[in-house]
């Protein structure tokens, strides 16, 4: 799209803009998610393969193969792991001049996209990130991780980007000498599910 055509009050503008970027997210999403899902799968084969060859009932050649299967797939797993880690590469590249600290994860923000503050619309539409997120091992139970379908919105993260969109238009605008991070990037929920800030943390959790 030419920039004399683009039109930063249209979402659609955003979509046209970035349709290459947004497809290339989306497909490496699936990737990254799939291959979560065969790594077990392929780890269990192998130990099992190794077994059959301790006992005589395989050789070498079968276990090698399934090697380098599986060193394939890991391969494609963290290649789409490298793209979907793209508001660090899209936006931090470069010396800024200005730096917007948060401080950690919210649980409707950067707890479902990854991106600091990160309100769903606000990252899909104004910065032109989508992917699909794949879920934790555990997970709190009234907070769960829905990645770019969580229907809940960051209070926090709506203000902030909604401020910086009225402020500066489009996000490529505000992101050419600032940043927004977080300097914890983990995340503390108590047992209603209510977000736990690093100062609210008991000393003993705090020293460790």
């Amino acid at each position: 799209m030419r920039k004399a055509d683009f039109r930063p009050d249209r979402v659609g503008a955003y979509f046209r803009a970035e349709w290459a970027a947004l497809l290339a997210v989306a497909a490496s999403g699936l990737i990254y998610n799939i291959g979560l899902l065969a790594g077990p799968l392929f780890e269990g084969r192998m130990a099992g393969r190794l077994i059959d060859v301790l006992n005589g009932r395989a050789g070498f050649a079968d276990m090698a193969a399934l090697v380098a299967i599986y060193a394939l797939i890991t391969a494609v797993v963290q290649g789409a792991r490298y793209v979907k880690r793209f508001y660090v590469r899209r936006f931090a590249n470069g010396p800024k001049k200005v730096l917007y600290l948060g401080m950690n994860p919210g649980p409707f923000g950067m707890a479902q996209t990854g991106v600091p503050f990160g309100e769903v619309a606000a990252v899909r539409l104004w910065m032109g990130i989508s992917a699909c997120i794949g879920q934790p091992p555990a997970m709190h139970p009234k907070r769960p991780v829905q990645g770019f379908n969580c229907p809940r919105s960051e209070v926090s993260g709506r203000r902030l980007w909604g401020l910086l969109e009225e402020l500066y238009g489009t996000a490529e605008a505000f992101f050419a000498d600032s940043y927004v991070a977080n300097y914890c990037p983990l995340i503390w929920m108590s047992e209603t599910g209510s977000n736990i800030t690093p100062t609210q943390l008991p000393k003993e959790q705090a020293a460790q």
